[in-house]
């Protein structure tokens, strides 16, 4: 892989959950690390759910291989039309990149 194409900034983040005085969990986000990357749109779609609509978005992302790493763990991407937060639905690794599919959900 060529260091040409991974031209975005990416952040990984693991979630947590951290418990209150009271009892009740939290739910928080931490940052694993950064890494470029090359993001790719594969499909979009829209469901009408009741008087709203939902639309996702799936990516390809590619990056180099980086540990601590797992489909629980979440990408933020400053993408040029605005901030993105993309879910991991699965990893495919190799010796030289890690594939991605991610999905957003506006």
């Amino acid at each position: 892989m060529r260091s040409g194409q991974l031209k975005y900034l990416i952040t990984f983040q693991s979630e947590t959950f951290t418990q209150t005085d009271t009892g009740q969990q939290n739910r928080t986000w931490v940052n694993v690390g950064t890494a470029y990357a090359d993001i790719t749109p594969q499909r979009g779609s829209e469901k009408r759910l009741g008087l709203t609509v939902e639309g996702r978005q799936q990516y390809q992302v590619t990056v180099r291989p980086f540990t601590g790493l797992t489909q629980s763990c979440r990408i933020l991407w400053a993408s040029p039309v605005g901030n993105k937060t993309l879910s991991i639905n699965s990893i495919v690794p190799s010796p030289k990149a890690f594939d991605i599919i991610a999905t957003e959900v506006w």
